[in-house]
Formats: structure tokens, sequence, C-alpha cells
């Protein structure tokens, strides 16, 4: 039965992957840049699809960015998840937890940064077998950077101090993600490279990541997003691969 799920989990993961993007850390193409001076609001629309052993999860990522000034400024953003988790358990469907964050942000020629203080609230149902959320309240603090030079280099470090969960402590989780790539074409853009979160208690997850940008317009661009588990300790390796919108205004 449980082969059978499996088999069953992976090929509706490949069915959906096309449609869906991978929910995981979002190292990525300008991560550490804000949107186009002159448009300082961004809608950060991203529908993921990954297959974790023998169950699959399916998120819709709303978020919403502000960002101020060119050289210098700040930057805001509010992220709310809804999730679909599917598993031998079940399925169920709801409101993940919701994250909001701000912090400064700057630019130095080339090399663009954002720096974020932000909370995840445990807005997530807890109660049944299959969870939407973790439990807990979270506190995180990030530093994202951009190198766009001759070639393009993605940095990402996040360190998350994790709540308590049914009054018991869960390990600290830190994250760090490094890409480069460039310029394809006018309007393509590729990076890749490795990502991995790792837990104050040894545990690691290890992943490939790679992304493909389409710009349409200073408006709006699409991005396509690949994740692969390469190596783990006591976290399930996992696949993804989905699409990202942006639309900035």
């Amino acid at each position: 039965m449980a082969r059978h799920f499996s088999r069953l989990a992976q090929g509706y993961a490949l069915a959906v992957g096309l449609i869906f993007a991978s929910p995981s850390y979002a190292d990525d193409i300008f991560k550490g840049a804000r949107g186009p001076i002159g448009k300082d609001w961004q809608i950060d629309e991203r529908v993921a699809c990954a297959v974790y052993q023998e169950s699959v999860q399916i998120s819709n990522n709303f978020i919403l960015k502000y960002w101020t000034g060119d050289a210098a400024g700040k930057w805001v953003f509010v992220n709310v998840p809804y999730k679909l988790s599917v598993s031998e358990a079940g399925s169920k469907a709801g409101l993940g937890d919701i994250s909001v964050g701000a912090g400064p942000r700057g630019r130095i020629g080339s090399l663009h940064w954002i720096s974020y203080a932000g909370m995840t609230f445990p807005s997530g149902e807890t109660n049944e077998k299959i969870k939407l959320g973790t439990g807990r309240l979270d506190k995180k603090f990030g530093l994202f950077v951009t190198y766009n030079g001759t070639v393009e280099l993605e940095g990402a470090l996040e360190h998350n101090f994790t709540g308590r969960r049914d009054g018991l402590a869960v390990p600290d989780e830190t994250y760090w993600g490094l890409l480069a790539g460039g310029k394809l074409t006018d309007k393509i853009r590729a990076v890749s490279g490795l990502t991995e979160t790792h837990k104050e208690n040894g545990s690691f997850l290890l992943n490939s990541r790679s992304v493909a940008r389409y710009t349409v317009s200073p408006k709006m661009h699409f991005e396509v997003v690949a994740d692969i588990g390469l190596d783990s300790k006591n976290i399930p390796l996992g696949k993804s691969v989905g699409i990202y919108q942006r639309y900035n205004f």
C-alpha cells in the first residue's frame, strides 16, 4: 500500500509540477535587489508542489512587498500561505503559518542587499493528523545579496529562532544559499547552485536549486524553479518544480 501510494504521489506531483512552484526558501534571481525604481509595490504569487517521500504538499503563497529608496531604503513584506497536504493519513487544505517582516536595504554599485527581522505566526491548523502549520511562534533574521556583474551571484543567510511547540523546545534553524548565473537573452536569465537548511541538533537538508526567469516587462516576470534533494540527515529528501509570478506597481 505504501509503495503504491508513493508511486501515486510522485506521478501526481509530476503532473502538476509544471504549474506549481517550490515552497522552499526563495533563493532567487535578483534576491538582494528591490523591484524597479518607481514601482514600490510587488505582488509575488508562488503556487507550489513538492514530493517528500510518501506525501505531496501543494501551497499557494501570496506575498505583498513594499520598498523605498534606491541606494538606501527599507522594505516590508507579508506572506500568506494556503496549503494542501496529501499523505497516507488523508488530505487537508487550509491556511498555513503567516509571516511578516521588515528591515533596511540598499545598493553599492552592482552589489544589492536586503535584510529583515520577522515573525511567523501559528495560524495553520495543527490539531489534526495532517498539520498545515508548525504550532509555534518563530522569530527570524535574514540577509540577501545580489552581485549583478559579468556573472550574477545570489546569496542568502537566514536564522530561525524557533518557538516552543506543545510546551517543548524545537531546534533553531539556519539556512544558506549560493547561486550563480547570468543573462542568456534580453528577456531570459538563469542561475543555479546549492541551498542548505541546518538544525541545531545536527539534522540538515542539502538541495540543488535552478531558477530561470522570463521578463515580460518592468511590471511583470515569471520564473521556473526546481529543487532536488541531494543529501540529508533526519529530514526527508524531496523534489519540486514550478512557477513564480510577480507584478510590480
